[in-house]
């Protein structure tokens, strides 16, 4: 719970002065039940997946739709086809990506280096997981 409080302060700071845009999976049921999601704790390092139930995943986007309507500088869209599952990307333009793996463990890479940065930052999906590249 510390955790969560500490990431929605952190959240209401940026978007007092900068925006957020972030992206999310929109899968059916059926494409949920072969994949199901987990809670993102990878900030916390907490040591277990949370895994959500299909109802709270979408209660979850319900409320992310919310929340974007009540803060002007805080933009969503539906990812229509992502590249990959349990895998954060997280982006501050012209300073630092992190790219997190949020299933435990939790592992993150810090990218500082101004060519591997703008290259995650001009990344263009979709990337689609187990393609052979060609």
């Amino acid at each position: 719970m510390e955790h969560i409080a500490f990431q929605r302060e952190l959240t209401e700071e940026i978007l007092s002065h900068d925006s957020i845009f972030e992206a999310y999976p929109n899968f059916s049921k059926d494409e949920f039940a072969q994949y199901p999601m987990t809670l993102s704790l990878a900030g916390a390092f907490y040591e277990e997946d949370i895994v959500y139930t299909y109802e709270q995943y979408r209660e979850h986007l319900e409320m992310m739709k919310r929340f974007s309507q009540m803060h002007k500088n805080y933009h969503i869209e539906e990812n229509k086809s992502p590249a990959f599952r349990h895998i954060q990307i997280l982006i501050h333009e012209g300073s630092w990506a992190i790219v997190s793996k949020e299933k435990t463990p939790a592992i993150h890479f810090v990218i500082r280096h101004p060519k591997m940065r703008e290259a995650m930052e001009n990344i263009t999906m979709p990337i689609v997981e187990g393609e052979e590249y060609k």
